[in-house]
Parts: structure tokens; sequence; C-alpha cells
């Protein structure tokens, strides 16, 4: 039988964007070969880090696992340059890895929609208020006019009628439906009679 032989941490390697926007999140994939049983632990720094080589895992942070296949999400809230300190342990060897995960700020650029829509949307409103309002003004000088003529000064105003006079016609029989409106010395064909 052959003795078991243990390989050292090679072909260490890091997936993921370690230049993101501050909005984003850092979504890391850490692989590596060699023997396993692998214990490790990550740490994230916000200040820059120099490797002494003698850096050792808290017990609280340390997990083990089979294959050398890490995954690593974080958010990070502030922008900046921040350090991710990578310690893996197996039988043979103690890795240390310093990776320098930089975040950006990006300027927030406005949408052309919500300064051109609103403007344009007023200057149209304006237009249109402005071409009502002479629209309203042109065609109210060419409205028709109705003036009432309230002179009550002519002189065809109906002839003075006394209460007797029209308590006779009243009550005389032939003339109760008819409405006097003339005073006796007026009444059509008065003049003949008086005269004869």
């Amino acid at each position: 039988m052959f003795p078991c032989i243990s390989v050292p941490i090679v072909n260490f390697t890091i997936q993921g964007d370690t230049w993101f926007p501050h909005e984003k999140m850092l979504n890391l994939r850490i692989t590596c070969d060699g023997t396993a049983p692998y214990s490790y632990c990550l740490d994230f720094v916000t200040t820059p880090y120099n490797i002494s080589g003698n850096e050792t895992c808290n017990s609280s942070k340390i997990a083990v696992t089979n294959d050398c296949e890490i995954p690593y999400t974080r958010y990070i809230r502030t922008p900046g340059t921040h350090t991710l300190l990578i310690i893996i342990d197996n039988d043979v060897t103690h890795f240390v890895n310093r990776t320098m995960i930089n975040v950006y700020k990006v300027a927030k650029k406005q949408l052309l929609s919500i300064i051109v829509v609103p403007i344009t949307c007023s200057l149209v409103a304006l237009v249109l208020i402005i071409f009502g309002i002479a629209y309203f003004w042109e065609n109210q000088a060419k409205l028709p006019v109705e003036v009432a003529d309230f002179d009550f000064g002519q002189n065809n105003e109906l002839p003075y009628v006394t209460f007797m006079d029209r308590l006779k016609d009243a009550l005389s029989p032939g003339r109760s439906s008819r409405q006097r409106l003339f005073s006796p010395n007026e009444e059509p064909g008065m003049s003949s009679r008086i005269m004869t």
C-alpha cells in the first residue's frame, strides 16, 4: 500500500470583480488545489493591510471544507480601497493572501426624461394658454352686441283712461270682452258721431 502524500496548497485563484461601483455586491469565488481538508477564514479590513505571514484565524471564524471552492459575498457600505485577507490551511501549508477591493462611487446622472419631459410639457401648456387667450379676445371682438332700448320718453304712450270710463266699459254689454285703450273722445267712429 502506498503511503498518503499530502500536497501543499497550489493554484490559488480568485474569480470575480475586485473593482466595482458602490451599489453592487462583492461576489468572489476562491479556488485552490491541494490535500483536503482545508480550514479557512476570510477577514475584511477597511484599511490597507501588509501581510506579515504570521496571520492566524480567530477560532470563531474558522470554517472547514473538503473542496477548496469558497464563495464570498459581501455588501460594502463605504466606497474606497479595502483589503480582503484570506487564510487557508491544510496539513502541509499555511497560505495567506491579501486581495485589494476597490469600490468606487458613481456620479449619478439624471435621466434625460426627468428634465426634458416636464420642461417640454410646461412649454406646450404655456403656448396653449397663450393661444387660447388670443383666440378668446379675437372672437370677443367679433361677437354681435345686442343693445336694449329703454327710452321711455317717446310719445307713443297709451292715453289716460279714468276709473269711471273703465267701469263703464266693463259693465256695458257689447264691450265687456275688449280692453279699452282709447278715451271716449278718441274711440274710432266717435268723432264722426259727435260732428253729426
